[in-house]
């Protein structure tokens, strides 16, 4: 069980740094609009080469590499250590992937069925219940009990 839970909290983790990633990337997004609007034509004299001021990449990159008091990083260097993040809980996901499909149990078949698989909570109810000849209603009483909470963690999770 305290496998489940930590796999659990795990991908709540991810689901919040995919999100905290998002958010970067669309002040990126916004700063890039800011430069370069799509519904006004570049002139001539912004244009030079980026030997002034005047070049829009330049002030787009001075600001994209200016630091932020409040977080002592420059949205570029938050946007790389974000990606980081995700692509080490992602490998962490992974790697408990395997582990969780090797558990033993009818809370961990149920558990597996349901959120690793993709499986509707009826149909992994009465697949467990058929593959190890339990009733239904055992298996909902007792065994969806036991993972109930973590899947619920987890839908809330997603609904943000």
């Amino acid at each position: 069980m305290k496998a489940i839970i930590n796999y659990n909290n795990t991908l709540c983790e991810l689901n919040s740094a995919k999100l905290r990633l998002n958010l970067l990337m669309d002040r990126k997004e916004a700063l890039y609009c800011k430069y370069f609007p799509m519904n006004k034509p570049m002139n001539s004299e912004h244009v030079d080469g980026g030997h002034t001021i005047k070049d829009p990449m330049t002030r787009y990159l001075e600001e994209l590499t200016r630091i932020n008091d409040e977080t002592g990083k420059s949205l570029d260097q938050e946007i790389t250590e974000q990606r980081n993040e995700v692509n080490k809980l992602e490998y962490y996901i992974r790697l408990m992937d395997k582990t969780i499909k090797e558990l033993r149990g009818m809370e961990a078949e149920l558990y597996r069925y349901i959120v690793i698989d993709g499986v509707n909570i009826s149909k992994a109810v009465e697949k467990v219940s058929e593959k190890n000849n339990k009733s239904l209603s055992t298996v909902w009483t007792i065994y969806h009990e036991y993972i109930k909470e973590n899947l619920n963690k987890l839908k809330k999770n997603k609904k943000l």
